[in-house]
């Protein structure tokens, strides 16, 4: 294991579970809800994607349809570059973990510590990244993912970076992309990113009430509008609808993943599943809820 800081779990137990067979037996039932794959990505090139970060119970089996997409993806990605969203209000700049590893039930995951360097030097000339393992403490939305990556591409590494939702998401993917491309890197770009956060108790954001309606303007009106502009590739489009509409808790993230990916060469991005928590788990009428999305990159 390269030597750095190893962060260890802070959510194993509440988010996703404790332990290593416990993880093992939650991914098995996240499969039964899972998203297909399309037949034309399997064994097709890819470039990375959109997870959503909840408690795995609610949108585990939308983030697992990414995983096993790249699982079976040609060639396999060696690093995983996770934008995720920046819930600690110290967060003001993206913020990578350069060396070390990531510990979770069932094993630890490695950071590429080549591929972060690069990084920073691609992004030294406008700002946009810097080292700060810090920003990741308390943090659950790549944590969530980790298990995934064990199970669906163990040995790959990771680069983990906190984005807050800055302007220049495009600008750190396009300076992710042309470090990939100068150290020969097969990397993917994927953002951990839930959709609208809806109801009284979401921050007061209940525009249209509450009940069904509610519902179908939160998934099918406000969600769309941001994912519409990422199966367009739209990185740009896709950061300022997230900020607009209250659409993406991780708009800057999103739009990172989007133009790592585009710079990369993925020329179309396909929806794998969109669909809310309380759709997951239905309980009386929609009041307090939020929409999840898996995306591939191709």
């Amino acid at each position: 294991m390269s030597s750095g800081h190893v962060r260890a779990p802070y959510r194993a137990g509440s988010f996703y579970p404790a332990t290593a067979e416990a993880c093992r037996r939650a991914i098995s039932d996240c499969r039964e809800e899972e998203p297909p794959v399309p037949a034309d990505l399997r064994g097709a090139k890819l470039f990375g994607g959109i997870v959503p970060h909840a408690g795995w119970v609610y949108s585990g089996a939308t983030a697992l349809g990414v995983f096993d997409a790249m699982k079976n993806a040609s060639p396999k990605p060696e690093t995983i570059v996770i934008f995720a969203t920046a819930h600690r209000p110290d967060v003001i700049a993206p913020s990578l973990q350069a060396e070390g590893a990531w510990s979770v039930p069932g094993g630890a995951v490695e950071i590429d510590n080549e591929l972060a360097r690069a990084m920073l030097q691609e992004a030294a000339t406008d700002g946009a990244l810097v080292e700060r393992s810090r920003a990741h403490e308390g943090d659950h939305a790549i944590e969530v993912q980790l298990p995934f990556v064990l199970d669906a591409l163990p040995g790959a590494r990771i680069v983990p970076v906190a984005v807050p939702p800055v302007p220049c998401g495009p600008e750190l993917g396009a300076a992710t992309a042309r470090a990939l491309k100068r150290i020969g890197r097969n990397g993917v770009a994927l953002a951990s990113t839930d959709l609208t956060h809806y109801g009284p108790n979401y921050y007061g954001f209940a525009p249209q009430g509450v009940g069904p309606e509610a519902h179908r303007w939160s998934k099918d009106v406000n969600d769309r509008a941001f994912l519409e502009k990422v199966l367009a590739l739209d990185a740009r489009g896709a950061f300022e609808a997230g900020v607009r509409d209250h659409s993406a808790c991780g708009p800057a993230a999103a739009a990172a993943a989007i133009a790592c990916a585009a710079g990369s060469g993925a020329r179309r991005a396909v929806l794998l599943e969109h669909v809310t928590s309380w759709e997951r788990r239905k309980s009386g009428l929609p009041e307090d809820f939020v929409g999840y999305a898996s995306v591939v990159f191709a």
